[in-house]
């Protein structure tokens, strides 16, 4: 995914945590030992709350803060390199 704005960031973040519940839920369903499946459900609950918490503030930001081009704070002034994980454009 190539993030360009403020709300491509904001939904990237919502899918990983999305995505990271999905996988921990299933893990969940997997596990054999009690201990184990009650620990991967409550992480997963959480990942699920923190992707909801993310959709609201999407919903709630301006539509201008959300239309922000991240570029210049994901580039290196100097050699136009990411200086972080993110793909710019």
């Amino acid at each position: 995914m190539t993030v360009e704005t403020i709300r491509d960031v904001l939904e990237l973040t919502r899918q990983l945590h999305a995505n990271l519940a999905d996988t921990l839920g299933r893990a969940s369903r997997d596990a054999q030992q009690e201990r184990l499946r009650m620990l991967l459900d409550y992480l997963s609950l959480h990942e699920r709350e923190l992707s909801r918490v993310v959709a609201l503030t999407e919903d709630d930001a301006q539509a201008a803060a959300l239309d922000t081009w991240c570029t210049d704070y994901f580039l290196d002034s100097t050699n136009k390199r990411s200086t972080c994980g993110f793909q710019c454009a």
